[in-house]
């Protein structure tokens, strides 16, 4: 056989191995990895419309409650305001508190007073069914859950009607949300998700190729979908076929070398090849690094780090998104999750947090309207954030107008002096152009590990006595300890009653 032809024969051959390395090993171990990451993106934007339902039907109990514990409401269920209706359930009204459904109970279980109106303003007629089931709800005593009606799912939240101090219950008032199309472009909208009812044309959208899936059953049966771009999996496709080329074009490099040297150096090594070969085969790690510096393989290590470069991003970016609150740029609750035991141990597992909303939040949104609302939240959020050193305190809106402040604290002045920090803060006057809000704060304080052993016992512990105090007064602090304490005066009361 002569020398070329076997020569041929290699070079056929290193090139055959390294096509089939590519489409049998690495091609399918780095598109599995794309796909992978686009069906992990998905999922956590599943999470995501996940917990905004879930602060929905919070943020509508909070306005079930204060629409329930006002003695206007309590007045109008024992028929003595005549003029409620008119004054309070106008269509407008209905809007502006983005609620489609509103009802009314009597003491027994009856309905009393009903009103719904679409996001169009139109009537909602509601089936005597409808109301059975919501009056079934108000007797087991759900505060907030999901019922079909004749106009698609309704998110619904009850609370008893009693008097500002939540004396002399009468009744109970229930308030819903449509789940329907429109919602769901609003949701879609909010959190920059591909999200909707599903339904036969969703399903066939949803067949396109360059669509990844997944769903969360809300009802039996009710649906969403959220879908994503396949962006990890066409990205790496379209840099698995430029690498392709690019080391293929490379390899044709090598072999016209390889023959060139036979030409004027017979008898050279083969080594010769391999060195060759070594020299532009990349190292794997953070960044590409190559150790030949020919044109090829300067090349394929500029569109590999690109690749990774763009890769980091949008890894960032999604952190960003999931870590962060949209409206504010504080963290949310899921940042607050990730950073508290790296809190405990960086201040010897002590810590202590401070949870408080806006008392009188609800009037700013009820009367200059939600944008204004968001912009006081958002000057509230400044306000926090600078105050707080970061070394000491975590600051993060949790909900609706509800806020925390994780810190570190060597005694309980420590605390108390925080808390009414965040009290003076809070009850500065807001401007808004030509005119001026203000709100104030409850703030209820629970320590760890005194009164709780986790996150989510401290959120709840703090929580507690945050609701004490905006029984008791608003617009100041409570300690948790405080309240067992005086939990622990009245059970001997109790008992002797």
């Amino acid at each position: 056989m002569k020398i070329r032809t076997w020569a041929l024969l290699v070079v056929s051959g290193l090139l055959a191995g390294a096509v089939l390395i590519m489409q049998v090993i690495i091609a399918p171990m780095l598109l599995t990895e794309a796909n992978e990451a686009d069906r992990n993106a998905v999922e956590e934007n599943v999470l995501r419309t996940t917990n905004f339902l879930e602060k929905e039907k919070d943020g509508l109990l909070r306005q079930t409650i204060d629409w329930a514990e006002w003695d206007d409401s309590h007045q109008f269920i024992t028929g003595d305001f005549d003029n409620y209706e008119e004054l309070n359930l106008d269509d407008d009204m209905l809007a502006n508190i983005r609620v489609q459904q509103i009802v009314f109970l009597d003491q027994d279980g009856e309905l009393f007073f009903e009103k719904g109106i679409d996001g169009e303003g139109d009537r909602l007629d509601q089936p005597e069914t409808f109301f059975r089931e919501l009056e079934e709800h108000a007797v087991a005593g759900d505060t907030s859950f999901f019922e079909e009606s004749n106009h698609g799912l309704m998110m619904m939240t009850s609370h008893p009607i009693t008097r500002n101090d939540g004396s002399d219950p009468q009744g109970t008032l229930l308030m819903g949300r449509l789940v329907d199309e429109q919602y769901t472009a609003m949701l879609a909208d909010t959190l920059s998700v591909d999200v909707a009812l599903l339904s036969d044309e969703r399903l066939m959208s949803l067949q396109e190729a360059n669509k990844i899936n997944s769903t969360y059953a809300i009802t039996e049966g009710t649906v969403l979908s959220v879908a994503g771009e396949r962006f990890y999996y066409d990205s790496q496709s379209a840099n698995l076929i430029h690498l392709q080329l690019t080391a293929g074009a490379a390899l044709l490099v090598i072999a016209g070398l390889f023959f060139a040297a036979f030409r004027y150096f017979i008898g050279m090594p083969v080594t010769r090849l391999a060195e060759q070969v070594k020299q532009i085969d990349p190292a794997v790690g953070g960044e590409v690094n190559t150790y030949g510096r020919n044109a090829e393989t300067i090349q394929l290590e500029r569109e590999i780090n690109t690749m990774l470069a763009n890769i980091r991003e949008a890894n960032q970016e999604i952190s960003k998104m999931a870590y962060r609150d949209q409206l504010t740029g504080l963290g949310n609750r899921f940042y607050l999750t990730s950073q508290f035991d790296a809190f405990l141990t960086k201040h010897d597992g002590r810590a202590a947090l401070l949870f408080f909303d806006l008392d009188g939040f609800k009037k700013v949104n009820d009367t200059w309207g939600h944008d204004t609302g968001d912009k006081l939240l958002q000057q509230a959020a400044r306000r926090l954030e600078e105050h707080f050193d970061v070394s000491r305190f975590i600051t993060a809106r949790v909900g609706g107008d509800e806020f925390a402040v994780l810190m570190a604290y060597d005694s309980e002045e420590d605390i108390r002096k925080a808390g009414a920090e965040v009290i003076e803060m809070i009850e500065r006057v807001y401007s808004f152009g030509t005119y001026l809000a203000s709100v104030s704060a409850s703030v209820g304080i629970s320590m760890y590990p005194n009164d709780a052993g986790s996150l989510s016992e401290l959120l709840k512990t703090a929580d507690a006595a945050m609701y004490e105090v905006k029984q008791s007064g608003k617009g100041r602090t409570m300690l948790y300890q405080e309240l067992k304490a005086q939990s622990e005066k009245r059970k001997p009361m109790d008992r002797n009653a």
